[in-house]
């Protein structure tokens, strides 16, 4: 092992924790038996405070995200009240609010909406958050969604994307129905008239034909589905996309295309089964180093099992041992996930697993210990991360590759790439033994882009659903999604694709808990705003995009003016 010192240690100041956190100095012997002292607050007690984990992420209990630094300028855009369990439908509201063109669409034909509820309380929603600037309240706006469906008439916690999606599309059923109140954006027909008037068909202009080829089906079933006055609308102007479904047969080459339409992209985040993870451990002998140790395991592991797992490792019992978990952006003790590992296996959280934890935001500690205070993890991660440490052998067999940052372009790659489909056969060779091969590609891509990245997903394994907690690195200017294209797309449609972003939805927590956030870019200042339910910051500093959990992005080319807009009576 490789021995690393930090310098002279005052090892009466180990003596003096030791006191509190083992109840003794030394090595534990047979002629040695010093009674442990009973630690009040310690998180293994019965009697000992725990997180009410009732699935509200509006409770005092439920983990709440840090707050940004505030400048000294009021918000441009008003908050959501919170009225009850409400947060997953704040956060998407006053995301979508700064969709310009769809808001100022609303807005403008307000009055012929009058018939139309839902819409219409959207519109007053809009008027309070953008023109007023005041705190508004989704209950109507809520009441008339639940009048037309049953999915939001509780008032449980439900899942932003799924309100998101559902909203979207009542809101494409219901301005479609409406033929009086104008599309806001120029359809790609008329684009493509003005050009032919104007003498614009040079290098540069596309002229699109109806034909067999796959880019003039895609055109064909485009046009139909939304560029008609009867199916289309200003939602599916803004925000449709379509993408190409390519079946292919490896045994005859026979090749089946299918076009399809989206209104949100939902990407599936790749992560391995099994992972690596870096634990620090301390035995009970105080004249010992700290020993780091790394060991793999499933990503599906219960956090209440990884405890176990790391006491076998390092030949302590379950029940002697005690995890400590260290932010790595301030190094201070979290008390709420140390919580989580240290459960008894029938208190604990089912979806509390390791795939819905970030590596990178923690650093895990065992102590030889049957219970620590929480008022002492500051404290003995103060005294032990200056402390002498050495390296378990199985550091050196370790991949950290599996745990670098994901991307939005690793997304996108999984999205795109050839999959094998069980139980499909080739209608042309009638071949048995052979699987078709199924891709996706974009054949075109939105104004406003709307990401989702799967966060909550059914594990086999497991038998239910949990979340995914790996953070996904995306950029907030200049997102070039082009390389996903399908061949033979037009230049133009590759050129003319390049994003930035204007909206984060985040989700802090676990499946059955958590809160929605939600940063919102003032495109008149290029500030970002932070959105917490009826609090709004306007920051100093780009967003932690860490808990990020839907993306909303503009087409450069679609840059109009911002929707957070000043107060037109001044």
């Amino acid at each position: 092992m490789i021995d690393y010192t930090s310098g002279a240690e005052d090892w009466s100041k180990f003596r003096e924790l030791s006191k509190h956190v083992f109840g003794k100095f030394g090595p534990k012997t047979l002629d040695d038996e010093v009674p442990q002292p009973k630690l009040t607050g310690s998180v293994d007690e019965p009697n000992a405070p725990q997180p009410k984990l009732t699935g509200s992420v509006d409770e005092p209990s439920a983990p709440q995200p840090k707050l940004p630094d505030p400048v000294n300028e009021p918000s441009a855009l008003g908050g959501v009240l919170n009225i009850g369990n409400t947060c997953y439908l704040g956060a998407a509201i006053q995301t979508l609010a700064n969709v310009s063109e769809l808001s100022d669409f609303l807005l403008t034909n307000e009055q012929r909406f009058s018939h139309v509820p839902m819409v219409r309380k959207y519109a007053q929603m809009l008027r309070t958050l953008l023109e007023r600037k005041e705190t508004a309240s989704p209950q109507e706006l809520k009441e008339a969604i639940s009048a037309t469906s049953t999915l939001f008439v509780d008032n449980v916690q439900h899942d932003s994307q799924e309100f998101l999606q559902f909203f979207l599309d009542a809101l494409h059923e219901s301005l479609k129905k409406v033929p009086e109140a104008k599309r806001q954006v120029r359809s790609e027909e008329m684009e493509e008239k003005k050009a032919a008037v104007e003498g614009e068909g040079g290098a540069e202009h596309v002229a699109v034909h109806d034909g067999d080829g796959m880019w003039q089906n895609a055109h064909n079933q485009w046009k139909k589905e939304v560029l008609s006055a009867k199916e289309g609308s200003t939602v599916l102007d803004l925000f449709a996309g379509q993408f190409l479904s390519k079946l292919h047969c490896p045994n005859c080459a026979h090749s089946s295309n299918t076009f399809e339409l989206f209104t949100m992209l939902q990407l599936q985040i790749p992560v391995p089964e099994s992972i690596w993870i870096l634990f620090k451990a301390i035995r009970s002998d105080i004249n010992s180093t700290v020993v780091r140790y790394a060991m793999r395991i499933p990503m599906t592991t219960e956090l209440v099992s990884i405890k176990q797992l790391i006491c076998d490792r390092i030949g302590i019992t379950t029940g002697g041992g005690h995890i400590i978990i260290q932010n790595k952006s301030d190094r201070k003790y979290n008390a709420d996930v140390s919580r989580m590992f240290n459960a008894k296996k029938e208190e604990a959280e089912s979806d509390c697993t390791l795939m819905g934890m970030s590596l990178h935001d923690i650093e895990i500690w065992c102590f030889e210990a049957e219970s620590v205070s929480a008022d002492y993890g500051d404290r003995i991660i103060e005294i032990y991360s200056e402390s002498l440490f050495s390296d378990d052998s199985s550091l050196a067999e370790a991949d950290w590759s599996d745990v670098r940052l994901l991307s939005i372009d690793a997304c996108l790659k999984d999205f795109t790439s050839e999959e094998q489909i069980d139980g499909s056969h080739c209608d042309n060779c009638k071949s048995s033994s052979t699987k078709l091969a199924k891709q996706l590609s974009f054949t075109r891509l939105p104004g406003i882009l709307v990401i989702c990245f799967k966060r909550f997903i059914f594990v086999p394994s497991l038998g239910r659903f949990s979340k995914q907690g790996v953070p996904v690195s995306f950029p907030l200017d200049n997102f070039d999604p082009s390389p996903y294209f399908a061949p033979d797309v037009p230049q133009q449609f590759l050129d003319n694709s390049r994003y930035f972003c204007i909206g984060i939805v985040t989700h802090h927590g676990q499946l059955n808990y958590g809160h929605y956030c939600s940063y919102v870019r003032d495109l008149s200042s290029n500030k970002w705003i932070f959105c917490n339910d009826s609090k709004t910051l306007l920051m100093d500093s780009v967003p932690n995009t860490r808990d990020a959990y839907i993306v909303f992005y503009q087409r450069r080319a679609d840059v109009r003016t911002s929707t957070v807009r000043r107060d037109p009576q001044g």
